[in-house]
């Protein structure tokens, strides 16, 4: 059943536990033994309607937790970063030491300025 199906079922049973008592009570509003446990029959059936629709209630949040995805799927490319290095990390910087390389290859016979700091320091 339902959720929506047991609050049903649980509200017929109290207009019908509501109406067996305007039925029943007596001048002094006291019910007989027997209609007495019939009302507790009654209420039992409420209590155990009202804890199943608690439980699956439960189970139905718990359900819809679980089916949540852990993080956010990516939807779009990432983007490249258009912030200005500076420093070694520059292009300027990359530039003017490939520029040095060359000069340094031409003056020392084809070695490379890099073997050549690698040695010096």
């Amino acid at each position: 059943m339902t959720v929506k199906d047991l609050i049903e079922k649980r509200a017929k049973v109290w207009d019908s536990a509501k109406k067996f008592v305007d039925e029943h009570e007596n001048e002094n509003g006291v019910l007989s033994a027997e209609d007495n446990e019939a009302y507790e029959s009654m209420e039992k059936e409420i209590e155990d309607l009202t804890a199943a629709i608690d439980r699956q209630q439960r189970a139905e949040a718990r359900e819809a937790e679980l089916s949540r995805p852990v993080n956010m799927p990516l939807t779009e490319r990432p983007v490249k970063q258009t912030e200005e290095k500076t420093g070694r990390a520059s292009q300027a910087y990359k530039e003017d030491l490939s520029m040095a390389d060359i000069w340094f290859r031409r003056s020392s016979r084809g070695r490379s300025l890099r073997d050549w700091m690698k040695r010096m320091w």
